[in-house]
């Protein structure tokens, strides 16, 4: 019996050993760092609770900044700015969005929300999260905005997004044709217990730095991405989407809250320094937004006179750099400036 008494002690070194990998790994901040994503009952799928991680990226474009989520899993500026603001939270701005808006690219001080608010005086809550779209902002709002005391909420559109709420439409749930949930399935608590190990979270960044590395032209992956961000929008899709955020409005209006719709310039046109008089899908959707008056807040201008409008955005990654986000905020604050008074 011997052999099962030394399989034992090899089981228990092996295990002692990873262990103490992971929390040297938590010490020193080492491990995949991108925002791990759940299953959701209601979003299809949204953040870990009372989360963070150091931001890295396999391509080398940004990170070294900590990125905090707060116990509803959207992101703060550090571990302990949350749960105040949604006990109070009447002199404050809410932004909804996918990643622009959640901006885990740049550290949160550079973020184009915390920008606004600043400008403002007013502090802001961040309800972004990667790959959210309308039909989600819907629920959001339904389940969370309208039960907040700020007034005044900022959507952010993207051009993926049509598509995406496409695809959540199908996995939408409705009671007596009121929507209620996006079922993104059942949480798998051990699928969520290793998407959190820094140890495998480090195998994965290895993984996917190994693959950049193997990858032999990176200018396919800039004219991959020059081609799908100028991607067109069918008239359904966007008929759509339009009328979600309509329903938005509607159903902040109840509530006496103020919608603003804002769309990000395309990465496509400003590589091209282009941006943003060729942009259709935006001069679209502005024409969508004004047709259901709805307050749309125009920033091309402040893209188009850009001197150099490729720094706006990553090479590679399609996000929008510091610069860009500053160049974003400077747009959104002289918009909205006509709506919220500068204290």
């Amino acid at each position: 019996m011997n052999w099962i008494k030394n399989l034992l002690t090899v089981m228990t070194a092996i295990i002692l050993t990873l262990l103490f990998i992971e929390i040297l790994f938590r010490v020193f901040d080492i491990g995949y760092g991108n925002a791990p994503l759940e299953r959701s009952k209601f979003y299809h799928h949204a953040h870990p609770k009372n989360y963070s991680f150091m931001m890295h990226q396999p391509k080398g474009e940004y990170g070294g900044h900590k990125i905090f989520y707060d116990e509803k899993g959207y992101r703060v500026s550090n571990s302990n700015d949350s749960s105040f603001l949604y006990k109070d939270n009447k002199n404050s701005i809410v932004f909804i969005g996918d990643s622009y808006t959640e901006a885990n690219q740049v550290p949160y001080e550079d973020t184009f929300v915390k920008k606004v608010s600043n400008y403002f005086n007013i502090n802001e809550l961040n309800l972004g999260v990667s790959s959210y779209s309308p039909l989600i902002y819907l629920l959001q709002t339904k389940r969370e905005i309208i039960n907040l005391e700020s007034n005044l909420v900022v959507l952010q559109i993207f051009r993926n997004d049509f598509s995406d709420d496409a695809k959540y439409l199908k996995k939408a749930i409705y009671k007596k044709e009121q929507l209620i949930r996006i079922d993104g399935g059942n949480r798998n608590n051990f699928i969520s217990l290793m998407r959190k190990s820094y140890l495998l979270r480090f195998f994965r960044k290895s993984q996917l730095l190994i693959k950049e590395l193997l990858k032999k032209d990176i200018s396919n992956i800039k004219k991959e991405s020059l081609i799908f961000y100028n991607d067109s929008v069918s008239d359904e899709y966007l008929k759509k989407t339009s009328d979600l955020i309509n329903e938005i409005k509607i159903q902040l209006n109840k509530a006496n809250k103020k919608l603003f719709v804002f769309m990000i310039p395309s990465k496509g046109l400003s590589q091209i320094q282009e941006c943003c008089e060729k942009d259709t899908v935006y001069k679209r959707l502005k024409h969508e937004m004004e047709k259901r008056d709805i307050i749309f807040l125009d920033i091309s201008e402040y893209f188009s006179r850009y001197p150099k409008q490729i720094d706006l955005f990553f090479p590679i990654d399609i996000h929008l750099t510091t610069m860009g986000h500053d160049v974003l905020s400077k747009g959104l604050t002289q918009e909205l400036q006509r709506f919220i008074l500068v204290k």
